[in-house]
């Protein structure tokens, strides 16, 4: 099968650091490349040009940089579609026919499928639970087939009436995130993701204050960067953040910043549970990798916590912007050495149904019900 793979383009996919999104499609068009399939990805990159990277043909597309700074949507969404444009100037330009196009943005889903059949869009959002936004609806109704990262993404597809919406989850390299030989417990807590409201890290901060008057050992780590802009600079609510610690005497709680790859991993394999306080996500990345890492996780309610989590054997699911709720459940095991060895057994023992190769083989038998 030939797919085509479009890239969010605002960034090249082969950066040493990347986001969730840009992860996602680096490491699914590698997983479905390596099944045999000729992918043909298209990229973002400072300059025209091709190149074979790991069986995948990638065509680079140069970013419209002089918009890259921007807080404006409506500008980010112009800069969107017109990579999309020119990703299919120069798909006609060389000859390019694949069987299917796969999208991954509104602006690229809804421009493909006016252009292309079958054309498929991956929904990221993780505004689904809270309030879709118009042009995520009009991606999904507009494309030949949907994936949804997560079941609930796929309940709320064919509720705004998806053509067909299939579930293919994110995946995890199973290889690379994994446990460390030995582990002595610390009571350290960690988040990782990036520092902004959709996190819900001011729960997680209350939450705090009731788990160290209990526990004044339990610490707290958070990877990622401390901007709440992707791609513009906003510390309003890292300063808001930094704040509530001062105000509540919290102590043992520190921002890494954006780190290396290296160094996320030595995060993961010297902690003891991982929470994520979000109050809304697609299917979360760092969920995945703390599985695989076998960290017992704490989560909110938000799409995908039901897909990976089983309540009491590899983490909790608790209510959204409930802090008391997140206190008790990191309490009811932070201290407790036999029950973390067995959540972390059962928690690295279920990533491995979300290994990489398992997942392309997934969306590749989608491809086939959709081409």
């Amino acid at each position: 099968m030939k797919i085509a793979i479009i890239s969010p383009g605002l960034t090249t996919v082969f950066s040493p650091i990347r986001e969730a999104l840009e992860e996602h499609v680096y490491q699914l068009s590698t997983a479905i490349a390596k099944l045999g399939h000729m992918v043909f990805l298209f990229d973002g990159s400072g300059a025209v040009g091709e190149k074979i990277h790991r069986n995948i043909r990638r065509i680079e597309i140069p970013n419209m940089t002089f918009l890259s700074k921007t807080r404006n949507r409506g500008a980010m969404n112009l800069r969107c579609a017109n990579f999309a444009v020119r990703a299919w100037v120069v798909m006609k330009q060389k000859g390019i026919r694949p069987d299917i196009i796969h999208t991954h943005i509104p602006p690229h889903g809804i421009f493909f499928s006016k252009v292309f059949h079958p054309t498929v869009f991956t929904s990221h959002s993780p505004w689904w639970e809270i309030k879709p936004r118009p042009m995520d609806i009009s991606a999904i109704r507009s494309a030949d087939a949907c994936i949804a990262l997560s079941t609930y993404m796929k309940g709320r597809m064919e509720f705004y009436k998806a053509k067909k919406a299939f579930f293919v989850p994110n995946g995890v390299d199973v290889n690379e995130y994994h446990p460390p030989k030995q582990k002595t417990s610390s009571k350290r807590l960690l988040f990782v993701g990036r520092v902004c409201p959709q996190k819900g890290l001011e729960y997680l901060m209350r939450a705090m204050v009731i788990v160290q008057k209990e526990d004044a050992e339990v610490s707290l780590t958070i990877v990622g960067p401390t901007s709440a802009g992707f791609h513009f600079e906003d510390y309003s609510y890292y300063n808001m953040l930094k704040e509530l610690i001062s105000k509540h005497g919290l102590k043992n709680i520190t921002f890494t910043g954006m780190v290396s790859k290296e160094k996320k991993l030595w995060y993961y394999r010297n902690s003891d549970m991982f929470v994520l306080p979000s109050v809304g996500e697609g299917m979360s990345f760092v969920m995945l990798e703390a599985l695989a890492s076998g960290l017992p996780i704490v989560s909110t309610d938000v799409s995908g916590a039901v897909d990976v989590i089983t309540h009491g054997i590899n983490g909790y699911i608790v209510e959204k912007r409930n802090p008391s709720k997140l206190a008790e459940a990191i309490l009811n095991t932070i201290g407790n050495k036999t029950k973390l060895s067995k959540m972390s057994s059962a928690a690295r023992e279920k990533s491995e149904g979300f290994g990489w190769d398992s997942v392309a083989t997934k969306m590749v038998d989608a491809y086939g019900r959709i081409a």
